[in-house]
């Protein structure tokens, strides 16, 4: 991934860390979930982003992607990000967790026959 703005800080160096993941919503594979590492303002962050697949998107729904960083023995993620709605690439917060356990973690909340449901979780793989 090229350097770029992630939630205004610029990184550098971005690195994908571990193995991605897919997960699943209105009956398909809807979205992918990476984490990656980085030199955000000078220091090194991990990061994680969420990319709604094309075929989920057509369908029309209104969605919100979300992304965060999992950290092992931890029940809430750091650096949990929304989208707007239909954005089709969210990126987590930068989040100083680069010395622990971590895995990339996002989901998408959508509207489908006028009820709001949840997609299943994707996890990328455990990085220590």
């Amino acid at each position: 991934m090229p350097d770029r703005s992630v939630h205004g800080q610029w990184c550098t160096s971005i690195t994908e860390l571990g193995t991605k993941d897919t997960a699943s919503a209105a009956g398909m594979t809807a979205l992918t979930v990476r984490q990656y590492k980085a030199i955000c303002d000078g220091s090194w962050k991990n990061f994680s982003t969420i990319y709604v697949w094309q075929q989920f998107h057509d369908l029309g729904y209104a969605y919100n992607a979300s992304a965060g960083v999992h950290v092992s023995g931890e029940s809430a993620s750091r650096g949990w990000f929304t989208g707007a709605n239909r954005d089709r690439e969210v990126f987590s917060q930068p989040t100083n967790t680069i010395s622990l356990c971590t895995q990339g973690f996002g989901k998408i909340a959508y509207k489908q026959g006028g009820v709001w449901k949840e997609s299943g979780a994707g996890a990328s793989s455990w990085v220590c």
